[in-house]
């Protein structure tokens, strides 16, 4: 068994808590069009793609914006409980893409 079937339930409502998180708040910089996981030996991620739009793109040269973060020890679990892990993953991303304004 893999470690993303093993934490099948906690990813189910992280992944959902981060989605609704970063939709809510991106705003004027685009759309989140995937929260996805992967793992590796030791850990399990999340990783987020948005697609940009307007001043963000041109700020940051790019249509794409990703982030992933490790969510997810082989050896301790989940480095956070759901609310509290995905309202970081959220809010980081959103940090990120307001700081493009600031250029």
């Amino acid at each position: 068994m893999t470690m993303i079937e093993d934490h099948a339930d906690y990813l189910k409502a992280f992944g959902d808590a981060a989605a609704a998180h970063i939709a809510s708040l991106v705003g004027q910089h685009g759309e989140l069009t995937s929260c996805a996981f992967a793992e590796d030996a030791q850990s399990i991620w999340v990783r987020a793609a948005l697609s940009l739009s307007g001043i963000t793109a041109e700020r940051r040269g790019t249509l794409v914006y990703t982030r992933r973060n490790l969510i997810v020890r082989r050896a301790g679990g989940p480095v956070d409980d759901v609310l509290s892990g995905a309202g970081l993953f959220a809010s980081a991303v959103i940090e990120d893409l307001d700081n493009s304004w600031r250029a």
